[in-house]
């Protein structure tokens, strides 16, 4: 009898434990939910205001609102949580746009969505972390005030968040935008990223996006592109933000003509994050305006001058037809290196301008000049019109002409300014009063 009474206390004991971690878990969940009030996602600002709490013994409720903002404007919504706190727990969330907004950015979306739940999401633990599940409704109606149709079929994708990072990987159905004169159409799409720390204003980490079409068809104009990817990448070194984006199209279809291959390469080196991210503040402020207007003068001189002495660089580079062998490119880039032992002094253009770095060259094969011709829609009329006029500027020193066609190159530095590597101090002097600006 007595191991029967002890057994029976044992197996009494597990089941109220078990029985208990509901109550625990609810508690815990709770806590958790009332505490996310503030938060900053890969460049969103999130405010999170529970106002109703209805406890449950396997489930929850809760409805509150969020206001959310990429710099934009604000989107506010309300949310309605229920909290599953069993063994398993889980929070599935639905949002809806309030009526009145504060920004176009959520007037847009009120006129698209209505007051509909058209967001949902799941939320539960995972791997020491949490996954989310979200999925946006589809939806086809004509746009208000006379405006285009619009059709979308909804998104759907899944966010990782651990240990402050956040992992996320997206399909965006097709969505079209039309009316009696054309429109816009965009195939699926496909969309992921890593951040380093979700909480960072400049979202470290990588992206990629892929489309398989896009196109745009309207009296005015009429283009597709195929085959799109972008890829990007950003990273801290300290106090050093380098960023580079490189985008492909497959082909270009701009009426009757193609062009093949198209690449895009940017790169920022050695920008000092303490100016970035005090525009970043200054652009969640007046979202609609340009940051460095709205810039206080006092406050950001020395930023800019932090920032020019740390030796910044940016590059771009764009190219069209194979990549070894180019139909034609561009490519630039501006750095500053301010000479050893002079100070950067912004109220001095003079001395700011000794610090420039900028080149430029620019090639093309004549087969590109042909292209350029049919592209014209009648603008020019021939090759030939295109060709006296490069032998013009050639004869000039602005071009130079070899087998594999035309090349134009330009650097200043030092405060020289070279064109296809030969000094014209003429053109330097007829600037000039431009870089004292």
């Amino acid at each position: 009898m007595r191991k029967v009474a002890v057994a029976s206390s044992l197996a009494l004991a597990v089941v109220a434990a078990g029985a208990l971690v509901p109550v625990y878990v609810g508690y815990k969940a709770k806590h958790a939910l009332l505490n996310f009030q503030h938060a900053e996602l890969g460049g969103w600002l999130i405010d999170h205001n529970i106002e109703r709490y209805d406890s449950g013994y396997l489930t929850s409720r809760a409805r509150g609102t969020m206001t959310a903002d990429a710099g934009i404007g604000p989107v506010e919504l309300a949310v309605e949580h229920r909290i599953e706190h069993a063994f398993k727990p889980r929070v599935h969330t639905t949002f809806q746009l309030r009526p009145i907004g504060d920004s176009e950015v959520h007037e847009l979306l009120y006129d698209v969505f209505g007051e509909q739940a058209f967001l949902t999401t799941d939320t539960r633990p995972s791997d020491a972390g949490w996954t989310m599940d979200v999925a946006m409704v589809s939806v086809e109606k004509p746009l208000p005030d006379g405006g285009p149709m619009l059709a979308f079929k909804g998104m759907s994708g899944e966010l990782i968040f651990k240990d402050g990072a956040m992992n996320g990987s997206f399909v965006v159905q097709p969505l079209r935008l039309f009316d009696d004169d054309g429109g816009v159409e965009a195939s699926a799409q496909r969309i992921s990223f890593e951040t380093g720390d979700a909480a960072d204003t400049l979202a470290t980490g990588s992206a990629s996006y892929e489309i398989e079409r896009l196109s745009v068809d309207s009296p005015e104009m009429s283009f597709a592109l195929n085959d799109i990817v972008l890829k990007q990448s950003q990273t801290l070194y300290g106090e050093f933000f380098f960023s580079e984006a490189a985008l492909r199209v497959r082909t270009a279809e701009i009426g009757e003509r193609q062009i093949h291959d198209i690449k895009l390469l940017a790169k920022g080196e050695r920008l000092h994050r303490e100016l970035l991210d005090y525009l970043i503040q200054i652009g969640r402020e007046h979202p609609s305006e340009s940051a460095l207007l709205n810039a206080n003068f006092e406050t950001v001189r020395p930023l800019v001058t932090r920032f020019l002495e740390q030796r910044p660089s940016m590059s771009v580079q764009l190219s069209f037809g194979p990549e070894t062998d180019p139909t034609a490119s561009l490519s630039w880039r501006l750095a500053y290196h301010q000479p050893s032992g002079m100070p950067v002094r912004l109220e001095q253009p003079e001395l700011l301008i000794a610090g420039l770095d900028l080149g430029a060259l620019a090639t093309f094969k004549t087969s590109a000049l042909d292209e350029l011709v049919k592209l014209s829609d009648g603008e020019l009329e021939s090759i030939d019109e295109l060709i006296d006029a490069l032998a013009a500027l050639e004869e000039e020193g602005y071009v130079v002409r070899d087998d594999a066609g035309y090349r134009i190159k330009l650097d200043f530095a030092k405060g020289e300014l070279l064109i296809n590597d030969a000094p014209r101090p003429e053109l330097l002097m007829m600037l000039a009063p431009f870089l004292a600006m």
